[in-house]
């Protein structure tokens, strides 16, 4: 990629297919466009409320995409994006209408023939219903894995701390350090679960009725 060509130029051995363009690969070019754009991009999911965006981030196979698909399967919840965050001025952007689950996961909550598989067998692709353009960011909500559902408030003093490893690129590429000490600014909630679908459910469901 070039900065300023708008175009992202993908070498492989052989032909992927159109399904694995789209995911996983177009995320971290999206982030590298709108951070060369002066916007921010964090590797996360979002989720709108009626007060405005909430973003969900976790580290790898933190429980990011099944949260946000149950969010959308069960409660009317829009899901804005999932794998990436993108802040400009303040707000959140909507991204692809999809979000992809690793087969043999947490997926109980879903009908046997819901979505597709994609990327060599490996994943679920379902598809999500539309959703606004962007939302206003009013909180972050970080996932981890715990013996017992906790959800509790974050000390102003660790928000940024929990944010920075979230940044796409990490230091070697700038965003908008504004827009990152402004989301350490709004309130950060440290949301706990055990492993397995009982604590999707009931992360899930404290997490939708702490944002009702």
């Amino acid at each position: 990629m070039l900065r300023g060509d708008g175009r992202a130029l993908f070498t492989f051995p052989e032909m992927p297919r159109d399904d694995d363009l789209l995911h996983p690969y177009l995320a971290p070019a999206a982030a590298l466009v709108q951070l060369w754009a002066g916007n921010e991009a964090l590797h996360g999911g979002s989720f709108a409320t009626a007060a405005g965006a909430v973003a969900l981030l976790a580290e790898k196979n933190g429980g990011k995409s099944t949260t946000l698909a149950w969010l959308a399967a069960e409660r009317p919840i829009a899901v804005l994006s999932d794998d990436l965050v993108v802040l400009r001025r303040g707000s959140v952007l909507s991204g692809p209408r999809c979000v992809d689950l690793r087969e043999g996961g947490e997926l109980g909550f879903l009908a046997l023939d819901q979505g597709r598989i994609v990327r060599n067998m490996d994943r679920r692709r379902i598809t999500l219903p539309d959703a606004p353009a962007h939302a206003p960011l009013i909180a972050t909500v970080v996932l981890r894995w715990g013996r017992r559902l906790r959800l509790e408030t974050a000390p102003p003093a660790d928000r940024l701390r929990e944010l920075l490893p979230h940044r796409m690129f990490g230091h070697r590429v700038s965003g908008d350090p504004r827009a990152i000490l402004q989301a350490a600014t709004l309130p950060m909630l440290i949301l706990a679960r055990p492993r397995g679908e009982a604590g999707l459910r009931d992360a899930a469901i404290a997490l939708a009725d702490y944002f009702s």
